[in-house]
This record gives C-alpha cells, structure tokens and sequence, in this order.
C-alpha cells in the first residue's frame, strides 16, 4: 500500500508540470498567432494599395471571399479593392427569385392551384425559407413568423414541403383576399433586393465588372445607386433581362453621365431601351468598344446610324444584334463600314440583311474572329467567299439553318480560316468533304451539326479514326442526320464531350467579364 501510495504521489507532480508546460506552450502559441496576425495586418496596410491591388489579382473569388475573413483590417482593404460583382449565374439568389414566383404563378393558373399554396411552396422548396407578409396586426405577424418556424423545421428535415391545409389556416384566414397577400409578399422582397443593392454600394468602391444579368426586378434607383458609388473605376455593366416598369428608355439614360471609363455594355433583352439611351451612351462614353443590343425592341435604324457616325465606332470590336428583326438591312451596312475592327459581329435572326451588305462588311472588316449569322436567310455563297478571303483570323462561325450556302463555300471557308475551333452547321448543306477537311485542316474544338442530311457514316468514321485521347476534348452532334446509323452516333457520342460548355453555348449569345480574352459574342 505504501508503495503504491509513493508511486501516485512521486506521478501527480509531474503529471501536473506536464499540464502547466502544455498550458503555457499552448499561450505561447496562441500570443505568437495574435502577434503574427497583428503583425500581418500592419504590413498590409503599410503596403500602397496599387500592390495590394496586384497582388490580389492573382486569387479568384471564392478565395477572395475566404480572405475577407483572414481580420477585419483584411476585409475592409479586400472589399475596397473588390472589382467584379456578378449576379448573372445566381439564380437561386433572391433578387432572381420574384421574377421565378411569377413564372411560376403563370404555371399553376393553368393548373387552378391557389395562389397562397403556390406561392409558399415556391419559396420554401426552392429557397428554403419564407418571407412574412408585411402585415400591421400584431397577431396576423405572430402566426406569419409560426408558418415560416414550421416551413423551415420542415424543410431541414428534408420535407421540402407543408401541408397546404395547415397553411391556408394560418394565412389565408388573416387575409381579405390572396392577391393582397401575394403584393405584401412581393413587397417585402422588393425591399429585400433593394436593402441588398445598398449593402453592395456600401461595401465596395473600386468596382470595374458589375453583371446584374436577370435580376429582372430591379429597380432604376437602385441601378443609378450603384452606377453613381462605381463611377470612376466601372468599365463593363451588363443589365441583360432587367425588365422592370422603371428601366424605360429617358431613365436608363441617365446612368451614362457617370460612366466616362465604360467599354463594355450588355442590355439584351431591356424591351423598353432605345434611341435614347443609345444617344447618352455615345454623348458620355467615349470608351465603349463592345455592345450587346439583341432583342432590345426599342432599338431602331436611327440608333445604328447615329453608331455609325459616332467617333466609337472606330473602336468597336463586338457588336450583337441578335434578333433584331426590325432594324433595316441600310443601317446595319453602315455600322460595318464605320467599323473596321470589328472582331465579333452577331446579327442571327436579321432577315432583311442582303448578301451584298454581309459581303461588304466582311471584306472590310478583316480582323474578324467570330461571326453569327445564323437565320439570316438571304446569306448565299458570295458571304462565305468573301469571309475566305478577308477573315482568315476566324475561330467561331455560326451559319446554322440557312439554306442558300452550299458545300462548296463551306469548305472553301474551312481551308482559308485554318484558325476555326467553333462550327455551328445545323440544317445546312454541309457534306462529308467538308467534314473530311475538317479533320484535316483544323484543331476542332466544337462540331454542331443535326439535321444536314449531306453528313453519312463516312464522318462519323473519320471522327472515330482520331482515337479517343482526341475525341475526348471534342464536342461534335450528328443527331437527327437521316444518313447516319444511330449505333455510330452513340459510340462518337461515348467518346466526346457529352455537352457543349458554358463558353461555347452561349459563344453568340452573351458578353461575360471574361469576355476580353474569350471574345464571346453578344446577345
């Protein structure tokens, strides 16, 4: 017993030395970081912000976001030196969200669905939470807050979904009608979208990239707020499907006056912009060398023409007027005879642009890198040939459904432009000469090619010759080709890439940030 007594009381000792070294080495650890976190801050911000500035411009940024939490010294100088904002591929974000209630409202009319019941199942399954209705009763807020407790318990625990009964008892009964709950919603997330937009303008003040791409319910304050905190660093804005009642053409034009460094400007589909805007964005921004015009129906002749005239047009190198069915084949001709350096140039769906206008604008426009001319029917062999012989720089070519080009032309293109990646051949009288020379004269990257009834097995089995190392790192569609077995299909289809990416899908359709060295076109 002694002895076991002896041996407890000689360990205790330094069991507890043992303790106290480990608490005071772990101290020592802990001041060391705070002193080297403090330290860290102190030289970054003895740094000039111009090499902060580089520096940063090495991380993307999801590691920018993780770098704003390094210390708050670390966060302010990392939000001041922020550049891009873009909101384009948030799709589940809210300020997309109340343009996906009303689709999904139109939706469940058909079906006669409630109002209530489609909207809470919307925001809960979708979004994962439930914003209250704007109500005054103190009661009515008090059973709002219990559904949107209920929705979300329900929704952690992998439901996704409320019993409608329950909900309609909780709500519909505080409320005269479902329409007056639908507007306080909407209400309410309007105010959300607009607080947002503010923290935004609040946080960052060097931005150069602002995409609000489908944020259809913005409002033109909230646009003219950023617009005015950016105005001396933004130099590419894209409002494309910004589709709010206050985005007319008089309004959106005032933005223009506080934006004298801006180059780039996407506004695709903004019904309601036009002539005017076009006239204030070349009174105040003598920089712009990129425009995104498809599907703005306010867009006329008079807005290309005075383009046209106007000392950026030199400078323009993309242009997209895609499905801009009402403007004039006339004022197209002069915008590309005013615009010698002119790279990307996309006008699908212009069906009253004549073979002698395209003619003459390629033939003038030899730095030409991609072209969209997809739909436009009136396009013959003459286009093609004077492609061959001015644009040898290009890499993109869409000419999809247009039936007055023949082979011929087509592989004369091919031969001549032997920097080509990109074809997009669908419904034309393309051929397996054609094919033939593709493979052996470009690096393809992307064959779209379905329904041209001219491709046979002979294509596909040349395809299938380059191993699949290569047809790896290939996208290439012979779908719906009638002279083409469909087990040929398959097995190409199990060697290439399974679906075109992002870049290349939308190649002619959208200007993105990266658009400088991607030279994507423009919708």
């Amino acid at each position: 017993m002694n002895r076991s007594s002896s041996i407890l009381t000689t360990n205790m000792p330094t069991n507890t030395t043992t303790t106290t070294m480990t608490s005071v080495s772990s101290s020592n650890n802990n001041n060391n970081n705070i002193q080297n976190e403090s330290s860290g801050d102190s030289l970054l911000e003895t740094l000039p912000m111009e090499i902060i500035e580089n520096i940063l411009k090495y991380l993307n940024q999801r590691e920018l976001s993780i770098t704003c939490r390094v210390s708050k010294s670390w966060n302010r100088i990392i939000y001041l030196l922020w550049h891009t904002i873009d909101l384009s591929k948030s799709h589940h974000h809210f300020t997309h969200l109340s343009s996906k209630l009303k689709q999904s409202l139109q939706k469940v009319k058909k079906n006669k669905i409630g109002y209530l019941q489609a909207i809470f199942q919307n925001l809960v399954n979708n979004n994962g939470f439930f914003i209250p209705p704007l109500v005054t009763n103190p009661d009515s807020y008090s059973n709002s807050n219990k559904v949107s407790s209920t929705a979300s318990s329900a929704n952690a625990n992998g439901s996704g979904s409320i019993n409608p009964a329950i909900f309609q008892k909780n709500i519909v009964q505080q409320q005269s009608t479902a329409k007056r709950i639908q507007q306080e919603i909407q209400d309410r997330l309007e105010k959300r979208i607009e607080n947002f937009f503010q923290t935004l303008c609040f946080r960052h003040h060097r931005i150069e990239v602002l995409d609000l791409s489908g944020c259809s319910d913005l409002k033109m304050d909230s646009l003219l707020l950023m617009v005015q905190t950016f105005s001396q660093t933004l130099q590419k804005l894209m409002t494309r499907r910004c589709k709010s009642n206050t985005m007319t053409d008089m309004a959106f034009s005032e933005i223009f006056q506080y934006l004298p460094k801006l180059k780039t400007l996407a506004i695709g589909e903004m019904p309601m912009v036009g002539e005017i805007s076009i006239g204030a964005m070349i009174h105040h921004c003598p920089l712009i060398d990129a425009l995104g015009l498809g599907q703005c129906q306010g867009m006329n002749d008079d807005s290309i023409i005075a383009l046209s005239k106007s000392s950026q047009a030199k400078s323009l190198h993309t242009i997209g007027l895609n499905n801009l069915s009402s403007l004039g084949d006339h004022c197209i001709r002069e915008l590309g005879t005013h615009a010698p350096n002119l790279v990307i140039f996309s006008v699908n769906n212009i069906r009253s642009l004549t073979s002698d206008t395209l003619s003459t604008i390629f033939l003038n426009c030899s730095l030409m890198g991609s072209i969209d001319l997809s739909g436009c029917m009136q396009t013959d062999d003459s286009v093609l040939v004077s492609i061959s012989k001015s644009c040898t720089q290009l890499f993109q070519f869409n000419i999809s459904r247009i039936q007055k080009i023949t082979s011929y032309s087509i592989n004369l293109v091919i031969r001549k432009c032997k920097n080509l990646r990109i074809l997009l051949l669908s419904k034309t009288m393309v051929d397996d000469d054609c094919v033939l020379s593709m493979i052996d004269n470009l690096n393809l990257e992307t064959l779209y090619a379905p329904g041209c009834t001219g491709i046979t097995d002979v294509s596909v089995q040349s395809f299938l010759n380059l191993g699949p190392e290569r047809l790896s790192k290939m996208f290439i569609n012979f779908s719906q080709c009638l002279h083409i077995s469909q087990s040929l299909i398959s097995i190409l289809q199990s060697l290439t890439k399974s679906s075109l990416s992002p870049t290349n899908n939308h190649a002619f359709m959208e200007i993105t940030p990266s658009q400088d060295s991607d030279l994507e076109s423009t919708k």
